[in-house]
């Protein structure tokens, strides 16, 4: 009988239990606490934050004040989400935001083609400028040990991007696809889960906001697309003073267009179908000479369309 009762207490201890678990399980995100209503940083929206070496990170945003709108560029972390220490008032990386990753042990912060990395929030550096055109609102992603980049706006031209470019290094990119299935769009969301890569939602430059759900296995199969396809878009030599070589295989008749990183249009080109090259003398439409600074180039045809960087010295 005493052996009994002792079975049936352990019972009950052991149902009780279950019960706290099954309770605890039960209420995850849908009960939430106020770690602090007034963190050290300032009011903002759209900013990026991201959890490294063990902390939380604020970066960038905006906030309005006075009927005027502030660009911000400091960088916040904490251990607990209650006190907040400022890694840094002035990032390196413009007052704006960009999508940031977790990449190599490295926070990433991923600026158009501007290419920014940090160990510990308050030095950063510029890995590279991309060679992909500048743009915003894209999506940025770590996928099969790389950092993928995707889709986007350039606001200014406008021209909205549905290609998927990723570097294993944050230095070196690629081109995977130039025009992936999903179409045009910006303000879409890419997230790695159960190995792949899936583009979520976004907005499309007929401002219809989307909420279809795309995804990708494997890379190899866009890349020999490409490769069959043969089309391609050379310059030579990248970092040029005098002249350069724009070496391109196109299936069709199109134009290049020559971009400043403001946006505008600083050369046209027109293109034959087949293998050509044009050799350049980084004159401008009015026969001026380009200013030092970074070009993209952008060639485009009824079915294709290919970028590249150039740097003028």
């Amino acid at each position: 009988m005493k052996k009994c009762k002792m079975i049936l207490r352990g019972l009950k201890r052991l149902f009780l239990f279950l019960l706290i678990i099954k309770g605890s399980a039960f209420s995850q995100g849908i009960n939430w606490h106020c770690a602090t209503y007034s963190a050290a940083w300032h009011p903002r929206d759209i900013h990026a934050s991201i959890a490294f070496d063990n902390r939380m990170w604020v970066m960038g945003g905006f906030y309005s004040e006075n009927n005027q709108g502030h660009a911000l560029n400091d960088v916040w972390y904490s251990i607990d989400g209650v006190t907040w220490v400022q890694a840094t008032d002035s990032a390196a990386w413009p007052a704006m935001n960009g999508p940031p990753v977790v990449f190599d042990n490295k926070m990433w912060v991923i600026l158009g083609p501007m290419v920014y990395y940090s160990t510990d929030g308050t030095n950063w550096n510029l890995a590279t400028v991309a060679p992909y055109l500048p743009r915003v609102a894209h999506s940025t992603v770590v996928f099969d040990g790389k950092i993928w980049v995707t889709g986007g706006v350039w606001p200014s031209i406008p021209i909205y991007f549905s290609d998927v470019w990723n570097s294993t290094d944050g230095i070196n990119w690629v081109c995977v696809v130039d025009s992936a299935a999903w179409g045009p769009r910006c303000g879409h969301i890419s997230v790695a889960f159960d190995n792949k890569m899936w583009v979520l939602g976004g907005g499309d430059a007929t401002s219809v906001y989307l909420n279809d759900v795309w995804y990708s296995e494997i890379e190899g199969i866009a890349e020999r697309e490409i490769i069959s396809m043969g089309a391609y878009l050379v310059i030579l030599p990248t970092i040029a003073k005098e002249y350069v070589k724009i070496k391109y295989k196109s299936s069709d008749r199109g134009d290049i267009k020559i971009y400043n990183m403001a946006g505008c249009i600083v050369k046209n080109l027109s293109i034959c179908k087949g293998r050509n090259e044009i050799n350049w003398d980084l004159r401008d439409n009015h026969g001026k000479k380009l200013c030092c600074g970074i070009y993209f180039i952008y060639l485009e045809t009824k079915n294709m369309k290919k970028s590249a960087k150039l740097v003028v010295m």
